[in-house]
This record gives C-alpha cells, structure tokens and sequence, in this order.
C-alpha cells in the first residue's frame, strides 16, 4: 500500500485535511530520522574499522552520539499523530460507516470485515474504498454491494493468488 492511496483513503472517510497533513509531515519527518540514523551508522562502522592496529581488539569502539533529535522543530513532531495503516482505519472508520449503512450491529459486522480481508488477500485498503464508495453511492443493501464488487468479475483472476488462470493454448481447440 503506497502513502498516497492510504491519504486517499482517509479523505474518502472524512477525515480532515490538517490531521492528514499532520501524519504526513510525521510520517514523513520519522523516515528522514531512520535515514539519518542509518547514514550515521554506516559512518561510525566505516571509523571502525581500523585493520591495522589488530593487537588492541578488547578495547571497546568509541561510537559517536547520534542527535535523539534531529530535527529543531519537536513541537510540530510531537503534535503530528503516526499515520495510521490502512487495517487500523478500516476498523476505525469503515466499520462504523458500514454499521450506520446497514443497520447491523458491530458485533456482526467484525467477523464480516475479517472475511472480507481474507477474501482480499488482506487489502484493507481497497475494502475502505469500497465502503467509501458504498456511502456515496447509497445502495439499498450495502453488504451484498461490497460483496459483489469483491469478487473477481467473470471468473477471469481464478488463478493462484488472484492471478488469471493460466491456459494452454491448445486447451481451445479440445
């Protein structure tokens, strides 16, 4: 799932454009941090490796101090929220859509969601817009709506792993 479809998919739910913006910075800021950090590793390995001087391995390497935080603004990183995955906001805000639109009770729909993840191969992204695209469309039964637009049209992706079904061209002719 890339980082444009899960802020597609949170806008499709309705959550506003500061708290999107917010976790993106986050997000964001977070991956440049690791990428510091791994910079900074690598040259502190790099120093370390002095070949040369061999009769003095107990001593114990002198690594650097790598900056807790890099970044001067801590204020705008404390107050961004994670970004959250797409499965988290399928039970945060799906789930309570798909109960205001059909009229079951959570307790129902849960074990639902869960079958529907499988039957998706896990991509709760594409569930999510399913129930976003449910909410706009309004359809009278949303459940069997969800459903059908799950599964794979025509038979066509019967294959392993959702892949279409390899045939011999040969098959054709029997």
């Amino acid at each position: 799932m890339n980082a444009l479809g899960l802020i597609r998919a949170m806008q499709a739910t309705g959550i506003d454009d500061a708290t999107i913006l917010k976790a993106v910075i986050a997000a964001e800021e977070e991956r440049l941090a690791k990428g510091r950090a791994r910079t900074a590793k690598c040259r502190n390995n790099n120093r370390n490796r002095d070949v040369t001087n061999v009769t003095n391995v107990t001593s114990p390497a002198v690594s650097p101090k790598i900056n807790s935080n890099p970044f001067p603004s801590a204020s705008l990183r404390s107050a961004a929220p994670a970004l959250p995955d797409a499965r988290t906001m399928l039970f945060q805000n799906g789930l309570p859509d798909l109960v205001a639109m059909s009229g079951r009770p959570e307790t129902k729909l849960r074990p639902l969601l869960g079958k529907w993840l499988r039957d998706a191969n896990d991509d709760a992204l594409r569930i999510l817009t399913l129930i976003a695209k449910a909410k706009q469309d309004r359809p009278a039964e949303p459940i069997p709506w969800i459903e059908k637009h799950l599964r794979p049209s025509n038979g066509s992706m019967n294959g392993l792993f959702g892949y279409p079904k390899q045939t011999h061209p040969k098959d054709s002719f029997r």
